[in-house]
């Protein structure tokens, strides 16, 4: 919580909300995609990936999906603990608020300072659950690729911003056996 310890320490203008708010939209945003990750090695374990075909129609279709809906197929897939799924489930009402509502219903606390301050750290704490949320996601799903002999450089590679190109090229061709 160190980046929004130092937006309330600094003056807490407008500006410093929307920071906090970017940082914990962004968060969601590699929730989001942890959960394809995820739902790409449960395919894996489960057999139903056996062509790099497979493996481009799965990303690309699931890439379209909403926080909801990627919550409700893993939820589907009967594989993650009840109580994973349901700290997803705590993260899209989170979500869901940020998204559509926030601004509206917390105006009168971005005109004060204090206000700001109670903000960010709410916004902070947001933060650090989702965080924690998403490390434990990325665990279920290292679990899965180490039993398919994945090296952890394949694994740092598949969760890098670059995924959807690995997913997608001749490097994962190895895969297409599966």
């Amino acid at each position: 919580m160190m980046e929004f310890d130092l937006l309330i320490t600094q003056e807490a203008d407008k500006a410093k909300v929307f920071i906090a708010y970017g940082l914990v939209m962004n968060l969601v945003q590699e929730c989001e995609l942890s959960m394809i990750q995820t739902y790409y090695a449960i395919k894996m374990k489960k057999g139903e990936i056996k062509s790099f075909q497979d493996k481009s129609d799965l990303y690309s279709k699931r890439l379209s999906d909403t926080f909801g809906s990627l919550v409700s197929i893993l939820s589907d897939q009967n594989y993650l603990d009840t109580d994973l799924i349901e700290k997803l489930r705590k993260i899209k009402k989170l979500r869901d608020n940020l998204a559509h509502t926030f601004f509206k219903e917390n105006m009168p606390e971005i005109k004060t300072i204090e206000g700001r301050k109670l903000i960010i750290n709410g916004m902070g704490h947001s933060y650090d659950y989702i965080d924690q949320v998403k490390i434990k996601l990325q665990s279920e799903m290292v679990k899965i690729f180490k039993e398919f002999n994945f090296t952890d450089q394949d694994i740092i590679k598949f969760v890098d911003s670059e995924t959807k190109n690995w997913l997608l090229s001749e490097k994962a061709g190895r895969l297409d056996h599966i």
